[in-house]
């Protein structure tokens, strides 16, 4: 994963994710990197975040994280888009580093 000190990054929720009745488990988006990387908790005793059982519950919820940490939808929509045209590019050239998921 990118070093997010010096990358404009913001929380997603996939609204194509099953959450499987515990929750939706937000993403990171990092400007200008292909995909996302699922908040799905690694290592011993970790465990995914879950914001919210519904979508619309998810989506306040990471709203609110962006508008905390001073990224207002805009904001969150030009960094999602700028991942979506890096992993286009990615696709065409190369896989995608880190592990990162396709959006």
């Amino acid at each position: 994963m990118p070093d997010l000190s010096e990358n404009p990054h913001c929380f997603y929720i996939d609204p194509g994710q099953d959450p499987g009745g515990e929750g939706y488990i937000p993403s990171l988006v990092v400007k200008d990197e292909p995909g996302h990387f699922p908040l799905s908790g690694r290592g011993d005793g970790a465990a995914p975040w879950r914001w919210g059982k519904t979508l619309a519950e998810a989506e306040a919820v990471c709203v609110k994280a962006n508008a905390d940490r001073g990224v207002d939808k805009e904001r969150a929509f030009e960094i999602i888009a700028s991942s979506m045209r890096a992993a286009n590019v990615v696709g065409k050239n190369e896989t995608v580093r880190g592990g990162a998921c396709r959006t």
